[in-house]
């Protein structure tokens, strides 16, 4: 190892950041800190100094990872032997399976939305909603598939336990670009992680902080929550308020149980629904959805299963409606 290369790696521990034990030579030498000889050696060492910080660095990240997927499996398989009874309230729902079909302007079936509901490892919950669009739509709009992930676990909030997202994966596909953010919630240390990637290069990570004593759920998780009890009975005319993951500065919505009155307005939608009797509506941000304040609203059952939904007069997409086509059973666990 020669002298320079000696000196390089040894400013680059001090410093302990990469970019800083770059700059260091640069500004050494323009302000002649070092002598002559030395910062011009300084200035040509920079690159090879670069390359080994990048090197090990890059060997870290990986043994790291690998640490870490490793870590994760044990964990799994060790959760999974433990076969944690699931919570009474929600042991009816395991292994849900639900289809809907999406219209909109002269297009039926536009879009196909799945949603499942099961127990993974230990005392996790995990739904997923994977939406994708069909023929003419995809052509249309580029957008292939949307697909969202989240890990739950029972938590006291507020005095009650309910189901609060943990984790969560995003996979969009649109045109030849695949994005996948993973934001994971870390509540004892108050801080989000995030990550988001496009077809697999890392484009952004922060780690944000979050408020105490509070517990985001996502909107699968809520509307299990709702019919698990963990709100209280469902009556008409009451509001329903849920914490949900921060996205452009919204994080709260609120869920309205329509009067019998009120759905009385509706009566062509019901009529083609012949087994709703309760109607949620929630407004719609423009910032969060890309549309101007609209009202979301959804017929569900006596035990308030969603069974169709609309958006009235979106922009460009007139009247869109969603519709139960298929409700099956799925097997309970996932070891994903």
């Amino acid at each position: 190892m020669t002298k320079s290369t000696a000196i390089s790696r040894l400013l680059g521990r001090v410093i302990g950041r990469r970019e800083a034990s770059r700059d260091i030579f640069a500004m050494m030498a323009a302000s002649a800190v070092l002598p002559p000889g030395l910062a011009r050696v300084a200035t040509v060492t920079r690159a090879r100094a670069n390359d080994d910080l990048d090197e090990n660095w890059r060997t870290a990240e990986s043994d790291k990872n690998r640490d870490l997927g490793a870590r994760r499996k044990r964990i799994a398989k060790d959760r999974l032997e433990k076969e944690v009874p699931p919570d009474p309230k929600f042991a009816p729902f395991l292994g849900e399976k639900t289809t809907y079909d999406v219209s909109f302007l002269w297009t039926f079936n536009a879009a196909k939305v799945t949603v499942t509901f099961q127990q993974g490892s230990g005392d996790e919950y995990i739904t997923e909603m994977d939406a994708r669009t069909t023929g003419v739509v995809e052509w249309a709009t580029n957008l292939k598939r949307q697909f969202v992930k989240s890990r739950l676990v029972m938590k006291d909030d507020g005095g009650v336990k309910r189901l609060i997202c943990t984790h969560m994966t995003r996979i969009s596909e649109k045109g030849g670009t695949t994005t996948k953010s993973i934001s994971s919630y870390h509540y004892d240390k108050g801080k989000r992680f995030y990550r988001r990637m496009e077809n697999g290069e890392l484009k952004k990570q922060r780690v944000y902080k979050m408020p105490k004593n509070v517990y985001y759920q996502d909107f699968v998780g809520f509307w299990y929550n709702l019919r698990a009890g963990m709100f209280g009975k469902i009556e008409k005319g009451q509001d329903y308020k849920i914490r949900t993951i921060p996205y452009k500065g919204i994080d709260e919505y609120t869920i309205h149980v329509a009067t019998t009155e009120e759905m009385a307005e509706e009566k062509g939608w019901l009529r083609d629904n012949p087994d709703a009797v309760y109607m949620g509506t929630v407004k719609l941000h423009e910032k969060v959805f890309g549309i101007k304040a609209r009202e979301g609203k959804m017929l569900t059952d006596k035990d308030f299963f969603p069974m169709a939904g609309k958006i009235n007069d979106v922009v460009a997409y007139g009247d869109v409606h969603s519709k139960l086509t298929s409700r099956s059973k799925t097997s309970p666990r996932t070891s994903s």
